[in-house]
């Protein structure tokens, strides 16, 4: 059991890593099924009811069902992750990297996998936080539009 959970926790090479996530793709386009986390707000509209509001959203999200699930494991997933599997909460960067981050204003680059100076409730709520969160999103939504 051990011997398990030590594998699990190292980093796995690309290799192995990349083929197992392109068959989990190809399986549920295969079987009909969309690929990816985002096309659960489609499903969460629908639910709420928003089909009575616009034609998009008005499907048998029922039939989606098996996606709120993947999301589910996946946050689960995540969490157990971040508990058992993560035994350094540092990570390896360059003294070159961590002084460019300090000089953004980030504190204490690499001694945490996330800044908590960006991404805590404080940070997020601060201006830089606003803006970084909104510039973002519209950076992503513009990409994804034009992609």
């Amino acid at each position: 059991m051990n011997s398990i959970i030590e594998t699990l926790s190292q980093p796995w090479p690309w290799y192995i890593a990349g083929p197992l996530l392109a068959l989990v793709m190809f399986l549920l386009i295969y079987f009909g099924n969309n690929f990816g986390v985002s096309s659960n707000f489609r499903t969460a509209c629908a639910i709420a009811g928003a089909g009575n509001r616009h034609s998009f959203f008005d499907f048998d999200w029922k039939s989606q069902s098996w996606n709120l699930v993947f999301l589910g494991g996946t946050v689960i997933g995540g969490i157990l992750a971040s508990i058992y599997l993560m035994p350094d909460p540092g990570v390896g960067i360059s003294a070159t990297t961590k002084a460019e981050l300090i000089g953004f204003g980030i504190e204490n680059p690499g001694s945490r996998f996330i800044p908590e100076s960006i991404f805590s409730a404080k940070g997020l709520m601060s201006l830089k936080g606003m803006i970084m969160i909104v510039g973002g999103g519209f950076l992503v939504g513009f990409g994804s539009r034009y992609a």
